[in-house]
């Protein structure tokens, strides 16, 4: 790894965790991001980096980068949070919350799940271009029994579950969801990924904590730098693909039907996809 790599990645995490505290002037933190930004351009644009790991690694940093600017950047100040579940909410214009009824029936639900299912399976197996490579690419490194695997999936149950009852009993029809899932996403993503590391390396994980709001602020993993680097480097590209499902979800109207039509199964394959993902890296 590249000493500068290191640097620029060091100091990106600081800021992150400087702008979580109650007291910072994220304004100011934001201006040095900004330039520490222009600064790593400037640098990683005169580096070529010749193998797949610096590559991983300079996307590691971009990750951050990406983070910050989804937490604190200049579409943040357009986000109205509720007080109580921190859930986004859409801008009162004055023309109520009036959400137009599923136009599927009850029947259709099962089959609407899995066209969503499929469509993620499909999506992270897909490049972005020619020049990229996808999220999972179908080849285990690491393996685990029948009990870990069992063990792993009732676990991304569970916590789906929880969030989906969760977004559900506070969505008054004003939930900002499409901005709400590029963050959900990520969280379970990463939270789905730890928890199968640590079982992978043969630890015995105490009961999986998840707490929804942790999704909204900089949340860090009891993992190594190594393999919290190789998570972060995945931020954009999980972040489009994200976004290419909830804009599927949009234009079908499936996020007119209940919670656990839509938003359940979708939180629930991408949290497998963490599984997935940890798997193909050689821990």
């Amino acid at each position: 790894m590249k000493d500068f790599v290191i640097k620029y990645y060091g100091r990106m995490r600081d800021y992150l965790l400087e702008a979580n505290t109650e007291d910072a002037d994220v304004g100011s933190i934001a201006f040095e991001v900004d330039r520490l930004k222009e600064e790593f351009y400037y640098e990683t644009d005169e580096d070529v980096f010749s193998t797949d790991s610096e590559y991983e690694e300079q996307n590691a940093v971009w990750g951050l980068f990406k983070k910050f600017d989804r937490l604190h950047g200049n579409d943040s100040n357009f986000v109205v949070r509720d007080p109580e579940s921190l859930l986004a909410k859409k801008l009162d214009l004055g023309l109520g919350t009036y959400v137009p009824p599923c136009p599927f029936s009850e029947e259709d639900f099962p089959k609407i799940q899995k066209i969503i299912i499929n469509h993620i399976i499909k999506r992270a197996k897909t490049a972005e271009d020619e020049n990229s490579k996808p999220l999972l690419k179908g080849v285990a490194q690491s393996e685990l029994s029948r009990e870990q695997m069992n063990y792993i999936v009732d676990k991304i149950t569970r916590i789906s579950h929880t969030l989906t009852d969760y977004v559900d009993n506070y969505d008054d029809g004003s939930w900002n969801w499409q901005i709400d899932c590029r963050f959900i996403a990520q969280y379970v993503f990463e939270k789905a990924a730890e928890l199968t590391y640590k079982v992978a390396m043969g630890e015995t994980p105490d009961e999986p904590e998840y707490d929804i709001r942790e999704a909204f602020s900089y949340f860090q993993l009891s993992v190594p730098d190594n393999f919290q680097m190789k998570l972060d480097s995945e931020v954009d590209k999980l972040d489009s693909i994200v976004l290419d499902i909830t804009d599927f979800i949009e234009k079908n109207d499936y996020h007119l039907c209940n919670k656990l039509t839509w938003f359940y199964p979708m939180i629930f394959d991408i949290a497998l996809n963490g599984m997935f993902y940890t798997l193909e890296q050689k821990l």
